[in-house]
């Protein structure tokens, strides 16, 4: 059987804080990398998807105008 004394005990103690702080943190750390990482994902998402809104609308048109002036020289 170990006998531990009180100091020894309390270094333990310390010494199991200490990781858990450690581990908090790094969790921590990850956490926010992760979601900064998914803000700029969904940002940059948002943004391509409002320039191939903005292509397929211009096309769109320009298609239309290339047919009404093509029905107006008829």
């Amino acid at each position: 059987m170990i006998n531990l004394t009180l100091k020894d005990e309390m270094e333990i103690k310390k010494q199991s804080l200490g990781s858990l702080r450690l581990i908090f943190l790094i969790t921590l750390l990850w956490t926010l990398i992760v979601v900064i990482l998914l803000s700029v994902d969904l940002i940059s998402l948002k943004q391509n998807t409002k320039n191939l809104a903005v292509t397929e609308a211009r096309a769109h048109l320009n298609k239309d105008e290339a047919f009404d002036y093509t029905g107006r020289l008829s």
